[in-house]
């Protein structure tokens, strides 16, 4: 972060040290040809076991809207403001038509995959006898109302940690929230018969776009494709899978 924050004051810096020459007659710029390095790109996708074993903590620890924010992540590649964002009556004829809130308001046609179709259907049925309901297809089900952006994240954290480490964040605001979650609760019995899986410690929400976007293309997508599906650009589109097909000879 430190890194590309320093490259961005500096691109400023930049134009103000331009438009000083052109207006106010100065001759040299005291940082030319110091050029800082360029951030290595993350880009980190998930294998099958692993988003089955996010979503399966998500429904032991009574958070299945989290698992359903997981697997609308994998099959509509998009950022987590937009799949919290998004309404059921987008969804018409097995696929959804939306408009991300970034690029202007780009149109996709999302088809919707049956993994999701099941787990939307099952969302509708547990919050069928509320009183008062909202048009999003992810809510926060213990507040009955559509997510906190920060709320969450700090649920995708805890279920990450405990789908890594079998045990829950203990310090901080975190391990205060999974406390207050599993008060009542034995974390033991809950996460009978499943095993952890280190690979996930570095796994990330943001994750779930590099994860749609190889799932397509080892689905057979083709890059244009893949970019109306989740909305990328055909150049980041292609720094994912060049970063990742070399992995999968299949």
């Amino acid at each position: 972060h430190g890194l590309a924050t320093a490259r961005s004051v500096r691109a400023l810096l930049s134009v103000a040290w331009k438009f000083g020459q052109k207006r106010l007659g100065l001759t040299s710029n005291p940082v030319a040809g110091q050029l800082l390095p360029v951030p290595a790109p993350r880009v980190r996708y998930g294998e099958r076991h692993e988003i089955a074993a996010l979503v399966d903590v998500a429904d032991r620890l009574g958070l299945p809207e989290v698992g359903d924010a997981i697997l609308l992540g994998v099959w509509t590649g998009q950022r987590q403001a937009d799949r919290l964002s998004l309404i059921g009556g987008q969804i018409v004829d097995g696929a959804i038509l939306f408009r991300q809130q970034k690029k202007h308001g780009q149109p996709l046609l999302i088809p919707v995959s049956e993994d999701l179709a099941t787990r939307l259907d099952a969302a509708r049925a547990r919050r069928a006898d509320w009183p008062v309901t909202y048009p999003n297809i992810v809510l926060d089900e213990r507040a009955r109302k559509p997510f906190q952006p920060d709320w969450y994240r700090k649920l995708f954290r805890i279920v990450a940690t405990v789908a890594s480490t079998g045990l829950l964040p203990a310090e901080g605001k975190l391990g205060q929230v999974a406390g207050s979650l599993m008060r009542g609760r034995d974390l033991e019995a809950a996460l009978d018969g499943f095993t952890p899986m280190p690979t996930l410690a570095d796994f990330h929400d943001q994750d779930l776009r590099d994860t749609s976007v190889t799932w397509l293309a080892l689905a057979g997508c083709d890059m244009a494709e893949i970019a109306s599906i989740t909305g990328h650009s055909l150049k980041t589109v292609q720094d994912v899978l060049k970063h990742y097909l070399g992995m999968h000879p299949e």
